[in-house]
């Protein structure tokens, strides 16, 4: 199949969403602003109603009904989309998992048809999905037959890492780099993977086998909601009775930690309320400093021996290492990096979290016509109405940032 079959980029996130194309008139991957609220990402949301009373939302129509229903709310679906059997909720509501996960993939199919200026009076039959490197096959098989089921015929599927990898390259335009180790920590996941340029692209090395484990933002936002219900010094019958009710809406209340922890660089302050349908509780800053620290401590336990791994077989001391994924940006992760790496460099993008989609929009592109990506992401942040506020420092290259955590 040729490059020009594959239509749309699609990176289907545990909490987020974002699509791609490569536009062959401008010679760059672009982004799609999606969504009721016309963003360059979707939540990854779906909300499933009562029997007879309306259709299955997701995305933003589906955040919608967060406050109004919770029993209804769906998240973190991509983790276990693989799994047997349906999805039990609330009021006798119940789902097969690949057949929920179609209704997004069907969803962006027929939003871009319909209101893309570059796919009007086109029909969308192809698409590549990206997937993290610790994937098995019985979740990427889940992955691939809920695109065909929204309606894509031909399905590919790459590793997020060589994604990445590929979108860093050619945005930056870094010179005498060979080897790099991609750490891609996103909603439900996080990834290590070694890619060597080569011949052009950038592709895993057979000899030293990716790493990864299973936790990643999704999991932090509910060990935050945990620590949150141990931390309550209230042992009544009542705290109890409220603390079930909390966690039978435990993915509705998630949703209102992650938003809070995302905006922890813009509300610093000692205590965030949450409430829904008036069950409410005190969710204290420290808290979550907690809870990111260790989190962030295990990203490191996890890579340092990986980039020892790495050196060893490659016989090269200084191997950069990319820092992508949405939850890359948790605060002091960067500098904790940086210790362990000792001389190597670590690199970040204040958007890394597009890498990922950028780099699969690029799939099976000759390198000589994708150096306008670097256009791309320099624009990212002015033409980009995202609600996660970013801060960082501008260094020398327009498109590599070093952070201040």
């Amino acid at each position: 199949m040729t490059q020009q079959n594959y239509k749309l980029a699609i990176d289907f996130g545990t909490s987020r969403t974002k699509v791609a194309y490569f536009d062959e008139h401008n010679n760059r991957p672009e982004l799609i602003e999606i969504g009721r609220n016309v963003l360059t990402m979707i939540p990854t949301v779906f909300y499933v109603p009562k029997a007879g009373e309306g259709n299955i939302l997701v995305g933003d129509d589906a955040e919608e009904m967060l406050d109004h229903d919770p029993d209804g709310y769906v998240i973190a679906l991509k983790k276990e989309i693989h799994k047997p059997g349906k999805i039990r909720l609330g009021s006798g509501r119940s789902i097969e998992r690949v057949e929920l996960a179609s209704h997004l993939f069907q969803y962006i199919k027929e939003f871009v048809e319909k209101h893309i200026p570059a796919f009007y009076k086109k029909t969308i039959d192809s698409c590549i999905l990206t997937v993290p490197v610790c994937f098995s096959e019985p979740q990427r098989d889940a992955i691939r037959r809920a695109a065909e089921k929204g309606g894509f015929r031909h399905v590919r599927v790459i590793e997020k890492p060589v994604a990445a990898a590929k979108a860093w390259l050619f945005a930056t335009h870094t010179q005498g780099i060979n080897n790099v180790i991609v750490c891609d920590i996103g909603g439900g996941t996080t990834d290590f993977a070694v890619v060597q340029y080569k011949n052009g692209i950038f592709q895993p090395i057979p000899e030293i086998p990716t790493k990864g484990f299973n936790w990643g933002g999704d999991d932090l936002d509910e060990r935050i909601l945990e620590s949150a219900q141990e931390n309550n010094n209230d042992d009544s019958d009542e705290s109890q009775s409220f603390w079930n009710k909390v966690f039978s809406w435990k993915n509705a209340f998630k949703s209102k930690v992650r938003r809070i922890k995302e905006f922890l660089r813009k509300n610093r302050k000692p205590e965030h309320g949450i409430d829904i349908k008036g069950n409410g509780f005190i969710l204290k800053q420290e808290t979550i400093n907690q809870c990111v620290g260790d989190f962030t401590d295990q990203i490191c336990n996890e890579l340092k021996p990986y980039i020892k791994l790495c050196r060893e077989k490659l016989k090269v001391e200084n191997i950069p290492v990319l820092l992508v994924g949405g939850s890359s940006q948790l605060l002091g992760l960067e500098g904790k990096i940086k210790a362990i790496a000792g001389d190597a460099n670590t690199f970040c993008w204040s958007r890394s979290e597009y890498a990922v989609v950028l780099g699969a929009a690029m799939d099976g592109i000759k390198t000589s016509t994708t150096q306008n990506l670097g256009h791309v992401l320099k624009l990212l942040n002015t033409r980009i109405r995202s609600e996660e506020p970013i801060i960082y420092d501008q260094s020398d290259n327009d498109f590599v940032h070093q952070f201040r955590l």
